[in-house]
């Protein structure tokens, strides 16, 4: 027996299936399933709960013109099975369609997406916000499959800081919704910021795993906010309503999960930018400011005014001086006077007396003088060091300064940062120098 080529076995299937009386005019019940429209022509599926058959409509045929279909949607069809003989696929080429009410799956979609919103599951009460600056994202989709891909390299794009937490499961067929559920109580556990799960799409029965009623109740159920993100755009699973927030596709959910850095960066130069014209703008009134000031302390400045003080001060002196030196001497002439008047009267006994009495008179006197003296020295002598405390060149000349960063008078190390530029203002001049290093005292020296 010679071996034949692949397309002479096509086109033999194909004949057959024309010659065969029964496939050439089937009358078929099912649900639909991935209904679209693709250059004209229509494609959908036609399935059960156990079996899928592929049905077409070329764009030729007047049904195409006409025919609109929503997945779920239960109809009776006629027409004949055909091969696409290039990739040995066999299908329904249909001919008529007729609608037979909602289908067994999605009418089970329908009645438990109303009694999960009757108990509240869908309330936006209950949902999460979702953190703007993540530092750990965790992930369950298919190990392989575009979605995984998707995810990750739209996250470490937009935000290569952020951890990324994968979890692989099934995302369709027997298990996939339990595989889901699992994989989400994990890293619900992580103490992560947000847990994205979903995958690529498919067709109604592909993504029906995400319709799972214990995997919506555990979506529901968890601490950590969630992005469902299952099939394209147009699709919308169960899952969607329950979790915090719904994404239209995998790299979808990635971009809501994430900020954008480049544009983080971007943002950052703006408002330093923004921040350097504001300082610049403040130092220049400040720079303003304080011309106006130095010129109003020259116009009013004490300088002057404390040298006349001093000068007073020192004629005060000395007129105080004088004073009590010419009362002294008044009191030595008196004194003299009075003995010269006793020494003429010559009472002896009465001279010496009073002689002795104007001594000691005199010697109470000179002592009252001298206390007296000694107290408006000290008077003069406090008000001299008062004012000397209060003349800023002695403390300039002692070595001490004033330390100016732009208008601001510096008082504490925390005025100044590393890099800062200073003015030291001097008793005959300024010098500016740029701040090093510093070191805090904490009041010790």
């Amino acid at each position: 027996m010679q071996p034949i080529e692949v397309r002479e076995l096509s086109k033999y299937i194909f004949n057959v299936l024309k010659r065969d009386a029964i496939l050439s005019n089937v009358y078929v019940t099912g649900e639909v399933s991935n209904f679209k429209r693709s250059g004209g022509h229509i494609y959908f599926s036609l399935k059960d709960e156990d079996a899928m058959i592929r049905c077409v409509v070329f764009k030729s045929m007047h049904l195409a013109k006409k025919l609109i279909l929503e997945d779920g949607q239960k109809i009776n069809c006629r027409g004949k099975i055909t091969t696409f003989d290039r990739a040995s696929m066999y299908q329904i080429l249909v001919t008529e369609v007729e609608d037979a009410g909602v289908g067994e799956i999605y009418r089970k979609f329908l009645l438990l997406k109303e009694e999960l919103e009757k108990e509240g599951l869908f309330d936006i009460r209950w949902k999460k916000e979702i953190p703007r600056y993540p530092e750990k994202i965790g992930v369950v989709t298919a190990d392989t499959g575009a979605a995984k891909h998707d995810i990750i390299d739209t996250i470490r794009r937009r935000y290569p800081i952020c951890d990324i937490y994968f979890c692989p499961s099934k995302v369709q067929g027997y298990g996939a919704a339990l595989e889901i559920a699992d994989g989400l109580r994990r890293l619900d556990q992580l103490n992560l910021d947000t847990i994205i799960f979903g995958r690529g799409g498919g067709s109604f029965e592909d993504l029906n795993a995400f319709n799972d009623e214990e995997l919506l109740r555990t979506v529901f159920s968890m601490k950590t906010p969630t992005i469902s993100a299952v099939g394209h755009e147009t699709d919308t699973m169960l899952t969607d309503y329950v979790a915090d927030l719904r994404a239209a596709t995998p790299t979808a959910a990635a971009e809501l999960a994430t900020p954008n850095i480049q544009e983080m960066l971007e943002n950052l130069i703006k408002v330093e930018k923004d921040l350097e014209h504001r300082i610049k703008h403040r130092i220049d009134n400040e720079r303003w400011e304080l011309e106006q000031l130095e010129k109003r302390l020259e116009y009013y400045g004490p300088e002057e005014r404390l040298l006349e003080m001093e000068k007073d001060l020192e004629d005060l002196t000395l007129s105080l001086k004088k004073y009590y030196k010419h009362n002294l001497v008044n009191r030595i002439n008196e004194r003299a006077r009075l003995s010269h008047r006793l020494h003429r009267a010559s009472p002896l006994g009465a001279v010496e007396q009073e002689e002795n009495r104007l001594d000691n008179y005199l010697q109470k006197l000179q002592n009252n003088w001298s206390q007296y003296i000694q107290k408006e020295q000290s008077k003069v002598d406090l008000l001299k060091n008062s004012l000397d405390l209060l003349n800023p060149r002695l403390l300039q000349d002692k070595g001490y300064t004033k330390i100016y960063k732009g208008n601001q008078l510096i008082g504490k190390i925390d005025d100044v940062s590393l890099g800062d530029k200073l003015c030291f203002l001097l008793k005959d001049g300024r010098v500016y120098s740029e701040v090093t290093g510093k070191e805090d005292f904490n009041g010790e020296y």
